[in-house]
């Protein structure tokens, strides 16, 4: 059987439906619609009678193959394509290497002799006739020719870079839509073909694919399957090393996946949300150990290791990442974590941010690597909407200013002064008040406009 699963109850209750439907065949082989050949193909796999299906097309796989690609290729009535994809489907998942043979259409063999000439001429051309199929105005074609596209395409250990672009840009409109069933769909088809670094780096290459897939994680309106097959996919992802160096500072996916686990009750969703956290942590530990120790990863896993598990893997993975996280923790200073609360963009009031011997040691270090702890701050206080957060960096800001005077260039020459000012008009009270209380250190070193 073909490794690759797939389960959609709307798409398994669609192509229930369509097998159930009569189709004139005759009548078309009579309109010249299909061939005789093809007219006898098809009766001898039409019905209920799977056994029979099996042996018949393990016999001619090639002969099918070239069936059910010829005709999504020349017909264009709706009835007929919907039952080839769906028959295209069905011999994927039912016969044993029926996948293969068709990717064996690329190669020159005897079967089919203008092979060589048609692969010159017709790159992939059989992958072609999919992906016309994918732009069809029938929703009903449109899904089932991109189940047929991601199976065959998650079989292929060469797939060709142009047609995986299209289809991964298709997934990621899917995606994005409202339809869970057009979520799932897309979401398990990105399980299926994100097996090599090459397209795990073509996913993140088109930004819409990983932006839409966390946007669907956030939202959660699928429910618990949903969610998992989410987590799936950023667990692939999680295998590339630059991908998981990347993956933390552009979509926060630390504090997301802690919030998962804090309300997960399925042992499936703890699972894959462990293994995400044990890959993040191999592969990119500079960028990720700190991130988690600042949202606090540690009590939750030491909170989640006194429960009970059945599944090995968690109790595994719960280990190497305490391990991972105490040691590292040990090493932890201060200024590093509030380094890298300020770089998540999430700040609160940590202890840092009110303890005065950290501001008389460590403020002199904001300077460093070109000012990057000032800029950070000053870009939260123009960018962010969250009140804690503006409270937090017009605080910041102002005992920065406090312990360095001669910063205050720097800070208005950033805008900092102009947008603390502006939030002490703020709606929120203690945005107000950190906002007064950070110019009032400005005008007491007596700031110039």
């Amino acid at each position: 059987m073909n490794m690759y699963t797939f389960s959609n109850p709307y798409l398994e209750e669609l192509a229930a439906n369509l097998r159930a439907r009569p189709i004139p065949w005759e009548g078309y082989q009579r309109a010249g619609l299909i061939s005789e050949v093809d007219l006898k193909k098809i009766k001898a796999v039409d019905g209920n009678n799977r056994g029979r299906r099996l042996q018949v097309v393990q016999e001619d796989g090639i002969g099918y193959a070239e069936l059910t690609l010829g005709l999504m290729q020349k017909t264009k009535r709706i009835d007929i394509q919907q039952y080839v994809l769906v028959l295209a489907g069905d011999l994927i998942s039912e016969v044993d290497g029926w996948v293969n043979v068709l990717l064996s259409l690329q190669e020159n063999n005897s079967d089919l002799p203008y092979s060589p000439l048609l692969k010159l001429l017709f790159q992939d051309v059989w992958l072609a006739y999919l992906c016309r199929h994918l732009k069809s105005d029938d929703e009903s074609v449109t899904l089932l020719a991109a189940k047929v596209l991601a199976f065959v395409l998650s079989a292929d250990p060469n797939p060709p870079i142009d047609v995986m672009r299209s289809f991964l840009e298709y997934a990621a409109n899917l995606n994005a839509s409202r339809d869970t069933v057009h979520q799932d769909l897309a979401v398990q088809a990105y399980s299926g073909v994100l097996k090599s670094d090459e397209v795990r780096l073509l996913f993140w290459e088109i930004e819409k694919c990983p932006t839409n897939l966390i946007v669907a994680l956030k939202k959660n309106n699928g429910g618990v399957q949903l969610q998992y097959n989410i987590l799936l996919v950023i667990w692939l992802l999680s295998f590339q090393p630059s991908l998981a160096r990347e993956v933390n500072k552009k979509y926060d996916v630390v504090l997301l996946l802690s919030d998962i686990l804090k309300s997960a009750i399925k042992e499936k969703i703890t699972r894959v949300a462990l293994a995400i956290f044990r890959n993040l942590i191999k592969n990119a530990p500079e960028e990720n150990l700190l991130a988690m120790l600042v949202a606090r990863v540690l009590d939750l896993t030491n909170n989640l290791a006194k429960r009970k598990w059945s599944d090995t893997e968690i109790i595994e993975d719960l280990q190497f990442i305490n391990e991972e996280l105490t040691c590292n923790f040990e090493q932890l200073t201060t200024f590093d974590e509030y380094t890298s609360e300020v770089e998540s963009g999430h700040l609160s009031w940590t202890p840092p941010h009110r303890n005065m011997d950290f501001w008389g040691q460590n403020a002199v270090r904001f300077a460093e690597y070109d000012n990057s702890l000032l800029k950070q701050l000053t870009n939260l206080l123009k960018s962010s909407n969250d009140a804690l957060v503006l409270a937090v960096a017009a605080h910041d800001l102002g005992q920065y200013l406090k312990y360095v005077p001669d910063g205050r260039s720097v800070l208005q020459n950033l805008g900092a002064k102009e947008r603390i000012m502006e939030l002490m008009g703020h709606p929120d009270s203690d945005v107000r008040y950190e906002a007064l209380s950070a110019v009032q250190v400005f005008m007491t070193h007596a700031w110039q406009e």
